[in-house]
């Protein structure tokens, strides 16, 4: 009744268990053992106490949640005729995950139906959960290749007199159409290299690429645009719209000279509303129409292609910040263990883009930010601008203060949906254990006497 992926648990909002999933970590946590009793439970506690949860919410659940209706549970959850069904307060279910999102950041929300309408492969693979971050919607057995345009790398100054950085959209071009290609020999090269056929066969016949962004808001910095700004919702248009059209336009030559994707159906795969607005986009602009003719003879090489992925260890690679994310922090505190084994050095480090341009963080121009300086609801705006260049969806998360309200995190999800999202995480600082949180310097600060233990992974 779970759609399970590598410690990733997904359930609809429409099964009659959705209650009980919501909760299953408080349920599970609050069992009374008896030696010789309960396995069941524990074993299965065991298998979620690590694991990120989230539900799939409906147009239907949403609609009846702002007319004060209830709304159907059924079981199968998509059956024209389900075996069991009843009606259930929108709003019960909607408060247990409010007051869970707000208590321990979970669970995530995935607008099902704003990826439906985006769904190039409907009408042979559709999707039914994602990935274990959230920004690739997948059908069955599908998997898919991920990589990332570091934005930092195109901010440039030297070839302008008056030192004004801009950024360098033709050499961004240029790289997405190397990047394109480059992910679509790596389907091949994956060839024999899956665990289970069905994912071996579904791989070959998507041929499903996602080209993300990474290092964001150090290209925003290194601009001198704030994050949270009229100028950058500009800047990241731009950017988006260079980023779609030449994916497409490069798969379509792919296309052209390899063959389209074996599942290609043309007139199923246009139907998508993502798709439709991209044919439209070129055609208005009289640029390239070229593109849509090959697009209309030999099809496309990839199924999907654009995805944005937290992007943790690359951008910790690249030394740029996460995804799309805002920079966290100007400045951490890192602590190290001394010889004695019991004592530890603190010392003050900082992003690379503050160090670079800034040496410190002691007198930072306004226009840097960090996550929790900037307003939820223009996160939301920026994530909206950018999902509309991107066929699949984002990994991306919004900080709150601790003092945030769970009536500020409804309003957020809802606003959300509103706009097109296909999904939403929130974190309210400190409603997680091992989450890294903002430094406050007048408590002071008491090294633990022993290190608490590594949970072991499953």
């Amino acid at each position: 009744h779970m759609l399970i992926a590598n410690n990733f648990y997904t359930s609809n909002c429409h099964h009659p268990d959705v209650l009980e999933f919501i909760n299953i970590k408080k349920i599970l946590g609050e069992i009374k053992y008896v030696e010789g009793e309960g396995d069941g439970y524990n074993n299965l506690y065991k298998m979620v106490e690590h694991a990120n949860i989230s539900v799939h919410i409906t147009d239907e659940f949403l609609k009846a949640l702002e007319e004060g209706k209830k709304y159907e549970q059924r079981w199968p959850c998509d059956s024209d005729n389900p075996s069991i069904k009843k009606k259930v307060s929108a709003k019960l279910i909607w408060d247990a995950i409010i007051k869970n999102a707000h208590e321990h950041a979970e669970p995530g929300i995935f607008f099902i139906d704003n990826h439906k309408k985006n769904d190039a492969l409907a009408y042979v693979n559709p999707a039914i959960t994602t990935n274990p971050c959230g920004e690739q919607f997948l059908g069955a057995y599908a998997n898919c290749l991920l990589g990332h345009m570091n934005l930092d790398r195109y901010v440039d100054c030297d070839f302008q007199a008056n030192g004004i950085p801009f950024f360098r959209f033709e050499q961004f071009a240029n790289d997405i159409k190397v990047a394109v290609r480059f992910l679509d020999n790596c389907i091949d090269w994956n060839k024999g290299r899956h665990a289970l056929s069905q994912q071996e066969e579904t791989a070959a016949n998507e041929r499903r690429i996602g080209l993300g962004i990474t290092g964001l808001a150090d290209c925003l910095i290194r601009l001198g645009v704030k994050y949270d700004s009229k100028e950058a919702l500009g800047i990241v248009e731009s950017i988006m719209k260079v980023y779609r059209d030449t994916a497409y336009e490069t798969s379509v030559e792919l296309a052209e000279e390899k063959g389209a994707f074996p599942w290609f159906d043309g007139e199923e795969w246009i139907k998508s509303e993502f798709v439709t607005k991209w044919m439209t986009d070129v055609a208005s602009q009289n640029i390239d129409e070229h593109t849509i003719g090959k697009f209309r003879k030999t099809g496309i090489r990839n199924s999907f292609l654009l995805t944005m992925a937290p992007v943790g260890s690359g951008s910790i690679i690249g030394q740029v910040s996460s995804g799309i994310e805002p920079i966290f922090a100007t400045s951490y505190t890192r602590r190290v263990r001394q010889q004695d084994g019991s004592t530890f050095k603190e010392f003050k480090t900082y992003p690379k883009i503050i160090n670079e341009l800034f040496k410190d963080d002691t007198k930072l121009p306004d226009y840097v930010v960090t996550a929790h300086d900037v307003d939820p609801y223009f996160r939301i705006k920026l994530q909206a601008v950018i999902q509309k260049y991107v066929d699949n969806s984002i990994s991306s998360t919004v900080n709150l203060p601790n003092d945030t309200k769970p009536e500020v995190i409804a309003d957020i999800y809802v606003n959300a949906w509103k706009m097109g999202l296909k999904s939403i995480t929130v974190y309210r600082e400190g409603s997680r254990e091992g989450v890294l949180i903002t430094d406050k310097p007048e408590e002071k600060k008491v090294p633990p006497a022993k290190q608490t233990p590594r949970p072991k992974r499953p």
